[in-house]
């Protein structure tokens, strides 16, 4: 393993694009292990790492965690937003993007998710304004 934690990372989202989740998250515990400091970037890799795998309940775990040692990261927020989502938990999704927004206005992922989520609330108008400043944005 690299001695740069940052690298291993970055290894680890290239497993998650790849869909290579189960290698991903071997190779993040073991970053984990080695570089507690790390432990933010970490979870939120972690999280998408267990979304590829359908480990829903396992991702809003880890993107919880993520949260934790990140409060103040946009990505975060819309990582747990996204994951409680997929969890068929939509209104606690939707505050978590909200806050992602709080915290970058500019952050299209966030507000594309959140029409989706706004969709499934079956709250078309407000989902439409938020797909269309995605738009915008983009």
């Amino acid at each position: 393993m690299s001695h740069d934690p940052d690298d291993e990372i970055a290894k680890a989202r290239e497993y998650v694009a790849l869909n290579r989740g189960a290698e991903a998250i071997q190779l993040l515990t073991r970053v984990l292990s080695a570089h507690p400091d790390a432990a933010g970037e970490v979870h939120l890799v972690l999280a998408s790492a267990h979304s590829v795998l359908q480990q829903s309940e396992a991702g809003v775990a880890a993107a919880r965690r993520a949260v934790a040692e990140l409060p103040d990261d946009p990505r975060a927020h819309f990582m747990l937003g996204s994951l409680l989502g997929e969890a068929n938990r939509p209104r606690r999704a939707l505050a978590r993007l909200d806050h992602s927004l709080t915290l970058d206005p500019h952050y299209v992922d966030a507000h594309q998710r959140r029409a989706l989520v706004l969709r499934d609330l079956q709250r078309h108008r407000e989902g439409e304004q938020a797909a269309r400043k995605a738009i915008e944005l983009a």
